[in-house]
């Protein structure tokens, strides 16, 4: 759990407009980390090269993108595609959803997401909501 908190950590810039909102520092605790492994609710799904954690995903009910993030250093490796594939293949469901940074938008459309309105920034938080399979 502490080395996908770090992970995390590490990246949040990219979600974040200025500074990180303590409501989604919450989310990132070891206590949630805990919770969301722990539920029926989510099921992750790690990438590792030599041991060492460079990418995860957690996906809520089978169809919501939760976190989906790769070590800077692993980026444009193919991994994120990766771990998508792996997801899709896990879940009964065709449709997805995911609330993505703006940095991983084209990302996100690589994998055939379309964006939903417009962007949308949730105390601090910026997003654009995107939708798989409709």
């Amino acid at each position: 759990m502490e080395k996908m908190k770090n992970l995390v950590l590490s990246l949040v810039h990219l979600v974040c407009d200025e500074t990180m909102p303590d409501w989604f520092a919450d989310t990132l605790s070891e206590k949630s980390f805990f919770t969301r492994i722990s539920s029926d609710d989510f099921k992750h799904f790690i990438y590792e090269i030599n041991n060492n954690i460079v990418g995860f995903v957690a996906i809520k009910n089978d169809e919501h993108i939760y976190h989906l993030f790769v070590d800077k250093a692993y980026q444009g490796r193919g991994i994120a595609k990766a771990l998508w594939q792996h997801t899709k293949s896990q879940s009964s469901y065709s449709q997805f959803s995911v609330n993505s940074s703006i940095f991983a938008v084209n990302v996100y459309k690589s994998f055939g997401f379309q964006e939903i309105g417009e962007i949308q920034n949730y105390n601090g938080l910026v997003y654009q909501q995107m939708q798989y399979g409709k």
